[in-house]
């Protein structure tokens, strides 16, 4: 290397083939771990210059094999990156070692260094027989030979990173830089890694027949440096491990119950390496509704696979379901898994009422009417609701008619409010509020409203005329009912009267369809007749006071004022005959209440050869006929015989109220006989003429002119001188 030419370089690392001269010892990387040096194991100030003993991080070494162009290049504990010492490369210097061991395609080289930035104007010679070879510019930009051209290096500034962010500039400012590089010996290209930040991939070999590292080697062209932590690995550092991204860990969706979910989507992809990695796609839990797609794949540094998920929500319950879907991959010795964890919130609108069914009172807009709405499942779910009529609209407690509801925990509710005060009377109209939620594939969920717009409500009474009968002196009660006839709402009426003997209790109340009992009280003042009160009724609907139709409305009151009741009878007396011997005839009286109401009667009597016929009864105003059987036969003649037929009267309680005596007298008329003087009356008469009158007598030898005797007479004659009788018969009374 020519010292004029790279007297300029700040510093340059480079990576050789060839053996290094004057070399007498090689280092060997461990398969499994790393060769490193972070030279504490020196003497401070001992020079690194041929390759002298020392004992490494990991493993104990005969040397380290560190050989320089200078015995100024010694360690030191001054300056150290982590622990206490490092080595220092003065001015114009160069530290190398030489490796040796398995030939891997794959080698990291990690190093700690206080960067110098290069100021010269021309780019430095380069061995052309290295691997690869970097240095940092004046502007602290790394600077890389991608492979050879025509008569030089192809060189690049690595003024943006891998993936085509900013780089970072290098300061210079002696703070300690991390370098990674990476040489791929299959493929024969290289990378370079600042901070762990990837800044170059791919970069080709300057010398394609490299196969194997076998040295490496740092130029200090500026002022004093210092290097630290060297480490040779066939395993890409942890540090820089490659991560296996994805877009998200957790994919939270939503879908209303019965509907399919939206698919949905996540990307894959690789951090930190320039390894394609090849990885699949496996669910893991939540398999009966979720499947992803493709299952395999692969992926290179940023480059994004989209990996489908694709969800069969139909038969899902409302609530929060959760799947998992593994990504997993294998890359230079490193597993790399990640998880995305899928939520499904299933969501349903669940609302308190279906059907509703309202009322409103023509020329008045119906009361508002309150209801519920939720999402009955998991998750967010947006809705709005809209009513398909003019007449009606809803609203949140806010006035919005869009709200939200997180799950079944958050109830919102919401007011309907009717504008019917135009709409006609005795009609039902019929609407519905429709609740749509956007989310999930969309849902919605109708309530239908019925309407019906009530004509006023009608007074109602009954009955409309009370007829009433009294005892003078008492008072009477009696009922009628005022209700709401028909219309809508209720009624409030109150009542008067125009009499001061007729009141009502109570008077005043209120009926929404129900019949109220009206009690009416009559006074005991009134005097024998008849008489007549009005109960006049108001009403107006209940809730705005307007008057009811049909009102007002009156209630007669009709009362008749009676006698007390008592029974009463006639005629006065009783007389009966009868013929010795013989029942006298049937005789019959009349019984009736000589005063108000009705009463109850029973007769009896004191006489056995008396029989009534009909002895209880019951008696208005109107005549009973008692019926009056004699049992004369046996009896002697003679009389008066006297008997007492007594009258009791009792009220339909039982309360006695009078009784009364109807005397009977009773005559026995003796059999009549016949008393006659004539006795062998003859006479003589010449033929041709005629006889002188004789007479006789006939009378009724009893004596009592109450009997009457009944006769005929028969006569029987001779003439001339005739053995035969002829009889003449003569009837007559007498």
């Amino acid at each position: 290397m020519n010292t004029a030419q790279t007297r300029f370089f700040a510093w340059l690392l480079s990576f050789s083939l060839a053996a290094l001269t004057g070399f007498g010892q090689t280092n060997v990387v461990p398969a499994t771990n790393a060769w490193t040096d972070g030279f504490e194991f020196y003497t401070n100030g001992t020079p690194l210059l041929n390759g002298v003993f020392s004992t490494n991080d990991w493993v104990t070494v005969e040397t380290n094999g560190w050989y320089s162009s200078s015995d100024q290049i010694v360690v030191q504990d001054a300056v150290s990156y982590r622990g206490n010492k490092s080595a220092l490369i003065p001015f114009d210097s160069t530290l190398q070692n030489k490796i040796t061991g398995e030939a891997r395609s794959n080698v990291w080289l990690q190093f700690y260094v206080t960067a110098q930035l290069y100021d010269g104007e021309f780019y430095p010679d380069v061995d052309t027989n290295q691997a690869s070879f970097f240095f940092v510019n004046s502007n602290g930009y790394f600077v890389v030979p991608d492979g050879m051209g025509a008569y030089e290096p192809n060189w690049v500034i690595l003024s943006n990173t891998a993936v085509g962010d900013p780089a970072e500039p290098v300061v210079g400012d002696g703070e300690f830089l991390r370098v990674d590089v990476f040489h791929d010996y299959t493929n024969r290209t290289w990378s370079l890694f600042a901070n762990t930040e990837q800044l170059a991939d791919g970069l080709r070999f300057l010398n394609t027949n490299q196969n194997a590292l076998q040295e490496f080697s740092w130029y200090n062209g500026c002022s004093t440096t210092y290097l630290d932590n060297v480490k040779v690995e066939y395993h890409q550092p942890s540090e820089i491990a490659p991560n296996l991204m994805v877009s998200s860990t957790a994919v939270v969706q939503k879908v209303h119950r019965g509907r399919a979910a939206e698919n949905n989507s996540f990307g894959v992809w690789t951090e930190n390496t320039f390894f394609l990695l090849q990885y699949t796609t496996t669910v893991v839990s939540g398999s009966g509704w979720l499947t992803v797609s493709p299952g395999t794949g692969e992926t290179i540094g940023d480059t994004n696979v989209v990996t489908n998920i694709f969800a069969f929500t139909y038969s899902l319950m409302p609530g929060v379901h959760t799947s998992r879907v593994l990504v997993a991959g294998t890359q230079n010795g490193f597993s790399l898994v990640k998880s995305v964890d899928v939520k499904m919130q299933v969501m349903e609108i669940k609302k308190s009422i279906t059907n509703l069914v309202v009322q409103g009172l023509v020329g008045h807009d119906a009361d508002p009417m309150f209801f519920n709405v939720w999402n009955g499942g998991a998750g967010e779910m947006n809705y709005n609701i809209s009513a398909n009529v003019p007449w009606m609209r809803v609203f949140d407690k806010n006035g919005q008619t869009n709200a939200v509801s997180f799950g079944p925990d958050q109830v919102n509710e919401h007011k309907i409010v009717f504008e019917s005060a135009l709409l006609e009377a005795g009609q039902t109209y019929e609407g519905i509020n429709t609740i749509r939620s956007p989310d999930g594939g969309g849902a919605q969920s109708l309530m239908n409203v019925s309407l019906t717009v009530l004509q006023k409500p009608e007074l109602g009474r009954t009955p409309a005329v009370l007829t009433n009968v009294l005892t003078i002196g008492s008072s009477g009660t009696n009922y009628f009912e005022v209700f709401k006839n028909s219309g809508g709402g209720g009624i409030t009426y109150a009542m008067i009267s125009d009499q001061k003997w007729l009141t009502v209790i109570p008077g005043i109340g209120s009926s929404m369809s129900e019949h109220d009992p009206i009690q009416v009280r009559i006074g005991s003042s009134l005097g024998v007749g008849n008489h007549r009160g009005t109960i006049r009724i108001t009403a107006v609907d209940s809730v705005y006071g307007e008057a009811a139709l049909g009102s007002p409305q009156e209630v007669d009151v009709m009362v008749t004022v009676e006698s007390p009741a008592g029974i009463e009878f006639s005629p006065p007396v009783l007389t009966q005959r009868a013929l010795q011997g013989n029942d006298a005839s049937n005789m019959t009286f009349e019984v009736w209440n000589g005063g108000g109401g009705t009463l109850l009667y029973s007769i009896s009597d004191n006489a056995s050869w008396l029989v009534i016929e009909n002895p209880t009864g019951n008696a208005g105003s109107l005549h009973k006929r008692v019926n009056v059987r004699f049992s004369t036969a046996t009896m002697p003649a003679g009389g008066p015989f006297p008997a007492t037929i007594t009258i009791d009267a009792t009220d339909t309680s039982g309360n006695v109220l009078n009784s009364r005596s109807l005397p009977v007298e009773l005559f026995v008329t003796p059999i009549a006989s016949l008393v006659c003087d004539a006795r062998g009356i003859t006479n003589e008469v010449l033929m041709g003429q005629s006889t002188a009158a004789k007479s006789f007598r006939i009378g009724n030898g009893n004596g009592d002119l109450t009997s009457t005797l009944a006769y005929n007479v028969n006569v029987q004659y001779f003439a001339g001188q005739s053995s035969v009788d002829k009889l003449m018969n003569a009837g007559f009374a007498g």
